[in-house]
């Protein structure tokens, strides 16, 4: 997990924060979610199926050999643990992670909010996160058909037969809230990673679509929140073009200090103010300082692109004088009647930049002579 992921794991366990990002991201700011009612849940869940021993030899087979069978199956998310009693099959378990999961526990609303952090694009997102949501609502069907199998079954006071309750599945909400710098340029929805026949695709609305819901960092409305989201979003709008953040620290910088503590720290992170002192601690700048410390770049190159241009302009104008000069030097010496070649040995300049100039004096000499009679003077 990378440290933006971390920051906003640190700075999304206030239930407020939290509730206010779903109510502004999710449901357009609405107050759906009430932060007096979110409960943490477990964010680890597994689902077990059977494998046959020859396909994982010939999975085994073709992985390589470099890794041991042990590694394989921790990469590809598969746990051997136990068998049926035979040996064609052994049990497995597919186990998954989120980022954030919580359940708003609310009576008449109650549902699940999941939310997966990305710092890049991922072609895989749509399979991954609908695997997450398989899962969740795998792991509830068992979870509750295990608690069924607990209740007395026989017989009511009315002698009637008791009848299992199906109770209906807790819907999850799903968003991946994407940091990256470059726009998100991958696959948004299930649909989009397959190649659908052209003969079939009038039919794809009967094909299962999964849409991730990503929420660009960069692209939100701070106005439909009311926490310092808003002031986090207003920022983030801004942080993709240099010139428009630099205008937006200068404008900005008083609203900047006044907020929390916990709120610069993850502008800081957000905004890659922080350096590695080894491979698992960060230190993290304080946003003030940070910010100051931007606002002292910014100038120093808004200084430096100044001294550049006025050296420009120097040298320009430097090279200007010396071809007046030496303009003037060619002059006066071809006036006194000494030849190009006498000129361009003295003088150090090339003969044909000499004859240049002379053919110049030429033409002026001439042009002057004809207008002379019209009572016009050109002079040098």
């Amino acid at each position: 997990m990378g440290v933006k992921d971390q920051g906003l794991q640190e700075y999304l366990k206030d239930n407020e924060r939290f509730a206010d990002f779903v109510n502004g991201t999710l449901f357009a700011g609405k107050q759906i979610v009430d932060p007096c009612y979110l409960k943490e849940v477990q964010r680890k869940k597994r689902v077990s199926y059977k494998q046959s021993i020859m396909a994982k030899n010939i999975q085994k087979k073709n992985s390589s050999e470099k890794y041991g069978e042990e590694e394989i199956a921790r990469e590809k998310g598969v746990f051997e643990e136990g068998e049926f009693g035979d040996d064609s099959a052994k049990l497995m378990y597919l186990e998954r992670e989120r980022d954030f999961l919580r359940l708003h526990d609310k009576p008449g609303c109650r549902f699940l909010l999941a939310c997966e952090v990305e710092s890049g694009a991922n072609y895989e997102m749509p399979v991954r996160c609908f695997t997450y949501d398989s899962i969740e609502y795998t792991d509830q069907l068992k979870e509750w058909k295990r608690k069924s199998q607990q209740m007395f079954w026989g017989r009511g006071k009315r002698g009637k037969k008791r009848r299992r309750i199906r109770r209906p599945l807790l819907p999850v909400f799903h968003q991946v809230l994407y940091l990256g710098e470059k726009r998100w340029k991958s696959k948004l929805k299930l649909q989009e990673m397959m190649d659908i026949p052209e003969n079939v695709m009038s039919f794809s609305d009967r094909l299962p679509d999964y849409d991730i819901c990503m929420i660009d960092i960069h692209e939100q409305n701070p106005e439909l929140f009311h926490t310092e989201w808003k002031d986090i979003f207003q920022l983030m709008k801004h942080s993709r073009k240099k010139d428009e953040l630099r205008k937006y620290v200068e404008e900005s910088n008083e609203e900047i200090r006044k907020l929390s503590q916990e709120t610069r720290w993850l502008l800081a992170i957000l905004l890659e103010q922080y350096e590695f002192v080894d491979e698992e601690v960060v230190e993290v700048k304080d946003m003030c300082k940070a910010w100051d410390g931007a606002m002292q770049m910014y100038a120093d190159e808004a200084r430096a692109a100044t001294r550049k241009e006025m050296k420009k302009e120097m040298k320009k104008e430097m090279r200007r004088q010396a071809r007046e000069k030496d303009r003037r030097t060619v002059f006066n010496m071809f006036s006194r009647g000494y030849s190009q070649k006498e000129i361009a040995a003295i003088s150090e300049l090339p003969l044909k930049k000499v004859q240049k100039m002379c053919e110049g004096f030429i033409e002026n000499t001439t042009m002057a002579v004809h207008t002379s009679g019209f009572g016009l003077e050109i002079t040098e």
